[in-house]
């Protein structure tokens, strides 16, 4: 019984294991598609004119229905601590899963 147990326990693992990594690089496609809107964007909230933006904004001087997060003195900050936090994460999985490959390797 325990042959089966753990052939049950490796075939969820792959199922799960196929379904994270097949998510994951879909996710990673989509940022990578987006890295130049991104560092446009933060290029943006380190310009002057964010802050002209900022200040219109301030002022009223905006359309009321104008959808203005990008305004938000933490909306863009909060996506770039995200931003760097992802990188600093996605390095370090990088770096386990080569080791955990290198485990694997036969050694000489």
């Amino acid at each position: 019984m325990e042959t089966i147990e753990h052939i049950k326990q490796m075939e969820k693992t792959l199922n799960q294991g196929e379904k994270s990594l097949s998510q994951t690089l879909a996710n990673l496609e989509e940022i990578q598609q987006n890295l130049d809107h991104y560092q446009t964007l933060f290029a943006y909230y380190q310009s002057p004119e964010w802050f002209e933006h900022f200040v219109l904004d301030e002022q009223g001087k905006l359309p009321v229905d104008l959808p203005r997060g990008v305004l938000s003195e933490d909306g863009i900050y909060n996506f770039l601590a995200t931003y760097v936090s992802l990188a600093d994460k996605l390095k370090e999985v990088s770096d386990k899963m080569s080791q955990k490959l290198d485990e694997l390797r036969p050694k000489d």
